[in-house]
């Protein structure tokens, strides 16, 4: 079948977690007053073992960004004793993700991807989290002269997240293609398989981890993002 428009998930996708993760906790972690003077790998290990259980609810929507990013870092230093407010964990975020910016990388492999499906199809982003963090990262990954303003959906933004129907709907709505026409790609089985399936889009799951099983296997699977041009070619 011949597609029109591709919609992209955004983390993991286009924009990866480990290029940036662990080295920008660590710098934010020696930056910020209240943790400075810690074991940062001992920290590091509570904060991303709080982020795996906070993301687990984030994306069953049981908690809202905001708690999802701030409650990680104060659970983390509970582990270690120690307390903070909320106000002290906003300020950490916000020094985290502006050091993020520093390790996250432009890959030329994803720019010629773009490159050469921009000639053929419409591109766009619909990803869960804020407008500013979204934004940044998409800046920072050298991807945005790919995906114009009216093209990319933030759920932040449009007021709903995935999976629910409504955002892919309204990305269809914007580029005025139907669902029957585009492909989603996606890290996310909930969020970028079931839930543009749900509305008649056509998934292709980015499966970043080839020991996880596949849940279905009539839904198409690639393992790096620039295998998609050859499920094109198909």
């Amino acid at each position: 079948m011949p597609y029109r428009l591709i919609l992209f998930d955004l983390d993991d996708t286009l924009s990866y977690f480990e290029d940036y993760w662990e080295a920008a906790c660590k710098d934010a972690f020696a930056s910020f007053p209240l943790t400075a003077g810690l074991d940062h790998d001992r920290l590091f290990h509570e904060y991303e073992k709080w982020n795996a259980i906070l993301d687990k609810q984030y994306i069953a929507r049981e908690i809202d960004v905001y708690t999802y990013r701030n409650q990680r870092f104060l659970r983390a230093l509970g582990e270690l004793g120690l307390t903070a407010t909320w106000d002290e964990a906003e300020a950490f975020h916000a020094l985290y993700f502006s050091l993020c910016e520093r390790h996250m990388v432009v890959r030329p492999d994803n720019i010629a991807l773009l490159t050469k499906l921009s000639q053929t199809y419409r591109l766009g982003i619909v990803t869960n989290g804020t407008v500013d963090v979204q934004m940044r990262k998409i800046r920072a990954c050298g991807i945005q002269p790919f995906f114009p303003d009216f093209a990319i959906f933030i759920s932040d933004q449009v007021g709903v997240a995935k999976p629910d129907a409504r955002i892919y709907q309204v990305a269809l709505n914007a580029f005025a293609v139907d669902a029957k026409d585009t492909i989603f790609i996606g890290d996310s089985w909930q969020n970028d398989v079931q839930g543009p399936r749900a509305i008649g889009i056509t998934p292709i799951w980015l499966r970043r981890d080839p020991h996880v099983p596949i849940p279905d296997a009539s839904v198409r699977t690639i393992d790096i993002l620039t295998d998609i041009v050859h499920v094109l070619q198909e």
